[in-house]
């Protein structure tokens, strides 16, 4: 992360037709005053200011409403951000706007991240790895005086969106894990899902190819092509005019049923995580505790409205999803109907063509020489495309190794134990005044 320093706070509340304007030391800004008379909710606006809400607002205070405004540097490049509500602007310091955002989660947190230099990456209930909001970049700098005490890293609203999210948090800030950790994570995850993805199409084309040689017969013969002459340049003009319509309909049979393999296979993964939603909501449901007990995870969750309700809205995704699935699956062998009903208007050309092909030449039908030509094709076609498969996979298992080395040299023990030690260093130095007393 860059070096962030404050230089001044303007806070003006529309209701109470009210300004108050606070300058900031380089190094140290002491907040004087007596009990109750905003000093904790000044200095949560300075965090607020960059999308991070405390745990806890005074009542008073969330009603002014105030408009947050703050001057400050970045690795001594000046900048000013504004907060009204939920929307956001920065401003360079010659007060030229930069960007505008609304929200935090879905507004400001990637905005910020990147302004920050902020590139840790944590995995949301979807298990999909997303920017988490501005407070994850000041969590060891700011301790709510609510439950700041109580709960290590809790200062901030909005936390609990992310499990097990602590421990990242503190190898992040630490050092132990930088920025070049967590991209390479987010790479490897990438990379990771991608090769899933082509694996089920892999699976697929396997799966066409199998049932392709299930149902071919094996022809032993002597190839004479020269013993059939006209009848085979007859036959090659005749074919010429079905080609084109024959290729195009083959080649969306392939496409319709690779097709259908996903979504089947998609539609069998979201029924296995309807049931788990289910099986947890009616968990949740038939038991009175206000918190439950994760043994996989470790984490203790609140057994309330929210996570009963987000439960029930993970539930509704899955179902319209399978709903959709199905109605996709409809569509897809509607098509492939009609894809093979396009061949019976070829009926009267084809039984022409089969008269020549059953013509005997010797030992062999003409009928035998082609079957084993366009089986040969076939097979060519269905070994380029895995062979394709495999490549992409290959190239994307590279880029996965590759991003998990960069995280091993980071999890090194010589590495941790040089960062580990110089934070043993600064702590006894700083202890060092008080160590004769």
């Amino acid at each position: 992360m860059k070096s962030l320093r404050l230089q001044k706070l303007y806070l003006c509340s529309d209701l109470e037709r009210a300004a108050r304007m606070v300058s900031f030391d380089p190094k140290t800004t002491v907040i004087l005053g007596g009990n109750d008379t905003g000093k904790s909710s000044l200095i949560k606006s300075i965090y607020s200011a960059f999308g991070a809400d405390a745990y806890k607002v005074h009542p008073n205070w969330r009603k002014a409403n105030p408009h947050i405004l703050v001057d400050f540097t970045l690795n001594g490049t000046p900048y000013r951000i504004l907060r009204t509500g939920s929307n956001f602007a920065l401003f360079n310091g010659s007060s030229e706007l930069l960007w505008l955002a609304s929200g935090i989660s879905s507004g400001v947190a990637e905005k910020m991240a990147e302004l920050l230099d902020f590139r840790l990456q944590l995995r949301n209930r979807d298990g999909d790895l997303v920017v988490p909001p501005p407070a994850y970049s000041f969590l060891p700098y700011y301790i709510d005086q609510d439950i700041g005490w109580l709960k290590t890293w809790s200062s901030f609203a909005g936390l609990a969106q992310f499990e097990n999210a602590k421990q990242d948090a503190a190898y992040f800030h630490t050092g132990l894990r930088p920025n070049d950790y967590y991209v390479a994570k987010a790479e490897k995850l990438t990379a990771e899902s991608e090769k899933e993805t082509l694996r089920i199409d892999r699976r697929a084309v396997d799966r066409a190819s199998r049932r392709l040689q299930a149902k071919r017969t094996s022809l032993k013969f002597d190839l004479q092509p020269a013993a059939f002459g006209e009848r085979l340049e007859e036959l090659l003009e005749r074919c010429q005019r079905l080609q084109a319509e024959q290729e195009a309909i083959q080649k969306s049979l392939v496409e319709l049923h690779s097709q259908r393999a996903v979504v089947l296979e998609q539609m069998h993964i979201a029924q296995q995580a309807l049931a788990e939603l289910d099986g947890d909501y009616e968990f949740l449901r038939n038991i009175s505790e206000s918190e439950v007990f994760c043994p996989t995870c470790g984490t203790s969750h609140d057994n309330d409205f929210a996570n009963k309700f987000g439960l029930i809205g993970d539930a509704d995704l899955c179902r319209g999803f399978l709903l959709e699935a199905k109605q996709d699956l409809a569509r897809l062998e509607q098509r492939i109907t009609e894809q093979r009903a396009k061949f019976d208007g070829f009926s009267d050309q084809i039984g022409s063509i089969n008269r020549l092909l059953d013509e005997q030449r010797g030992d062999v039908r003409l009928r035998d020489l082609l079957e084993g030509e366009s089986e040969r094709l076939v097979d060519e076609a269905i070994a380029s495309e895995l062979s394709s498969l495999d490549e992409q996979i290959g190239a994307l298992d590279a880029r996965a190794d590759e991003a998990a080395a960069t995280m091993k040299s980071y999890d090194d023990r010589k590495h941790q134990k040089s960062i580990k030690d110089l934070y043993l260093v600064f702590r006894l130095a700083k202890l060092t005044p008080f160590s004769g007393r």
